[in-house]
């Protein structure tokens, strides 16, 4: 593993922490209706893909790089 990717990755912690959401998401989940987040619900691929996002930027999960395959 190079340095670099050391530098712009973040190990995973003991307690994830939730990313932000966008204040849509934010006032769904405030509003406790379930049928929001059934399933392909619009509220429901934000959440998905908004924790999707954080866990493969941040933290590099789901991906592996080309080098490691290879090795």
């Amino acid at each position: 593993m190079d340095s670099n990717e050391n530098d712009t990755k973040h190990t995973f912690p003991h307690v994830y922490k939730l990313p932000q959401f966008p204040e849509t998401l934010r006032l769904a989940l405030a509003s406790q209706d379930a049928s929001a987040f059934k399933l392909r619900t619009y509220y429901r691929n934000i959440l998905i893909s908004s924790i999707y996002d954080d866990l493969t930027r941040s933290y590099n999960l789901w991906y592996v790089k080309e080098k490691r395959v290879l090795l």
